[in-house]
């Protein structure tokens, strides 16, 4: 590396030094200038650095928790747009799509893995790869960005590095948020001021880029403000070049919000009114303590790393004073205002709050600034092998532990399934009653249940809120507390005593009974009917091939309306009397009675479909029967359907 090459990028960043202006020398630094970043990129850690990346955000996608938050709602408003535009209606799906203004584009660009997900009728895991994808791209722009700095390969690779062993830029990429894709667009307005003279050209671009990261995610207009200010006023040249960047880059920020109230006006809805009011919904937390709270929520996140970006940001306020590093400068710069925008609207001015995913905007320039710090220190440090060992062995630690959380994490509808499992095990020799506790989203901690003082927990995991960042979004300093006081994980209970039943419904019965010998012009035998014709539900009996196996039955569900669902078939003594329990959500109460209010995991029960004969259990399935009165309830004796077959 030449020190005119070293010189003429921190031209291009403009913080401090300066070249020769003679046009020699100016034609010189543009060629070194297009030559030192771009190939970068292409090196082998690199690549391998976002694979991994992508991998481990894959796997994430796969173990589930999409649509667990309440704000990833908005992502069926795209699956909306998706069906209609499936059936050709595609002015239908542009009116859900700007219905609101929040967080539109990402509704947009939510479109297409809807299209998917709607079209191929596939699981949830499959349009979040998308965004897993997304996030991946994050961590890609960051290397991206260290080498528009003018960053050797080296430092490229280990901002790339850090980033990708961020928690903070992890564990969201499993759900349906518009976050990372807000943040690639940010970081690419910090591509292109970095890229071409600081005019007004530039400005406008960075603009255009701010601007589309505004309308995906709202609540980040505050890095695309601190982006344009800086890099807006540096270099300084004078007043007479500032006001044509100040022009540029408010005329790039407006063309995309001009373009989406635009199409908005053209389908008869008022997006400016829709902006303001989301505007003043920014209030879930606490005013005044958000000085603190950005590094409580990214030790939280982060632990030891966060220690790390401290060191580092300490160590970068000498480099940045006497070392000649005017990338250091920008990374301090774009970090310090990047906070002071967070605080200052809380503490101060009192009127937005401060989440966690509005600190995440700091991640990506503190991994930045670590990888520049770590850089020039590299230079004149000794033992520079085994140093790097250590630091990387201990940096890979604290990822893997933090990692580790959200890998891990199981959601109530992942939870519910491993419930419904292990209760098909135990229903055979115990019918409960059972209670699912905490298996939903906890608005608040009035919405934690414990369990009942003499029921036995059968299954537990931790709920989502045991993953400590979560407790960050919305949530104030006393809630917060609240919830890690309490016991939040979920729980399959064995309640004792057995639940009294209310209007006569019996619940599950054992009854005793002996099978008629075989009688051909009767072939099956109810064991219950529920409801009225028309609306009814019945299990029986059936011989297989009475003529020639006797005894060889399987029990039928025959739901009105809908085809007949028969077991495997199995041998049954008619010569012994034998025992049958029966189990189906029309011999408990309507799911309207007080019972389930308390106890909203009881409404299992009335999904729940179980015909289990001495020990041989022939179905075990989810249904939906008809309501029914409990006077409307027989055993053995089918007086509701006139033919069953």
């Amino acid at each position: 590396m030449t020190v005119l090459g070293a010189l003429a990028r921190e031209k291009r960043l403009g913080f401090c030094y300066r070249v020769p202006s003679n046009k020699l020398d100016t034609m010189t630094n543009r060629v070194l200038e297009r030559g030192v970043s771009r190939s970068h990129l292409y090196s082998l850690p690199y690549w391998s650095t976002v694979a991994v990346s992508l991998l481990l955000r894959v796997i994430l996608a796969i173990g589930g928790g999409q649509l667990f938050w309440p704000d990833e709602g908005r992502f069926d408003v795209s699956r909306q747009a998706a069906r209609s535009i499936l059936k050709g209606n595609v002015h239908s799906a542009l009116q859900d799509l700007f219905a609101g203004a929040d967080h539109l584009l990402f509704k947009v660009a939510s479109t297409l893995p809807a299209l998917i997900e709607q079209g191929f009728n596939t699981a949830l895991w499959v349009p979040a790869l998308f965004f897993a994808l997304i996030s991946t791209g994050v961590i890609a722009m960051v290397g991206v960005v260290s080498a528009e700095a003018g960053a050797d390969e080296d430092e490229v690779w280990l901002a790339t590095l850090l980033a990708a062993g961020t928690n903070t830029l992890f564990y969201y990429s499993r759900h349906f948020f518009p976050y990372d894709l807000s943040l690639l667009f940010l970081l690419a307005a910090v591509v292109c001021g970095l890229r071409g003279p600081p005019g007004a050209y530039r400005s406008f671009r960075m603009g255009v880029w701010a601007g589309l990261g505004f309308l995906t995610y709202n609540g980040y207009w505050t890095l695309g403000g601190c982006i344009l200010v800086v890099f807006t006023l540096t270099p300084w040249q004078g007043l007479k070049l500032l006001v044509p960047r100040i022009v540029g880059g408010l005329l790039g920020l407006g063309v995309p919000v001009a373009a989406a109230l635009g199409i908005g006006r053209l389908l008869g809805i008022n997006l400016y009114s829709s902006f303001l009011a989301f505007g003043g919904t920014v209030i879930q937390g606490d005013f005044g303590v958000g000085w603190r709270f950005v590094p409580q929520y990214l030790y939280a996140s982060e632990r030891g790393l966060l220690v790390l970006w401290i060191v580092a940001t300490v160590a970068a306020i000498p480099y940045a004073l006497f070392a000649v590093s005017g990338r250091l400068r920008l990374w301090l710069a774009l970090v310090a205002s990047g906070y002071a925008v967070l605080v200052i609207p809380s503490d101060v001015l009192h009127h937005f709050t401060i989440s966690g995913r509005h600190v995440r905007i700091l991640a990506p320039f503190l991994c930045l600034l670590t990888a520049s710090v770590a850089s020039l220190a590299w230079r004149d440090l000794k033992r520079k092998r085994s140093l790097a060992v250590l630091g990387l062995a201990a940096f890979m630690c604290i990822a893997a532990l933090n990692f580790s959380e959200p890998l891990g994490q199981t959601f109530p509808a992942e939870f519910e399934s491993l419930a419904i499992q292990n209760l098909r095990g135990n229903l055979a020799s115990d019918l409960g009653p059972y209670g699912i506790v905490n298996c939903w989203f906890l608005h608040n901690p009035t919405w934690v249940a414990s369990s009942p003082d003499s029921g036995t927990v059968v299954l537990r995991r931790n709920h989502p809120y045991h993953f400590l960042p979560y407790l960050y979004e919305g949530y104030g300093e006393t809630v917060r507390g609240a919830y890690r006081r309490l016991d939040l994980t979920m729980r399959v209970v064995r309640e004792l005593p057995a639940t009294t039943l209310p209007h006569g419904y019996p619940g599950a019965v054992e009854l005793t009974f002996r099978y008629p010998p075989k009688n051909p012009g009767r072939l099956d035998e109810p064991l219950l009917a529920t409801g009225v014709p028309g609306a009814s539900d019945l299990l029986f009996l059936r011989y297989v091939d009475p003529a020639k196996r006797p005894d060889l039955l399987v029990v039928g569900y025959d739901h009105a309306g809908a085809p007949v669902v028969l077991s495997a078939p199995f041998r049954l003594d008619q010569a012994a009397p034998h025992r049958v329990t029966l189990s189906m959500g029309s011999l408990y109460p309507p799911v309207e009675d007080p019972m389930y209010g308390a106890h909203p995991e009881r409404l299992l029960w009335k999904q729940w479909l179980y015909v289990k004969v001495d020990d041989h259990v022939a179905l075990n399935l989810m249904a939906d029967p008809y309501p029914t009165a409990s006077a409307a309830i027989t055993f053995g004796l089918n007086l509701v359907h006139d033919v069953y077959a």
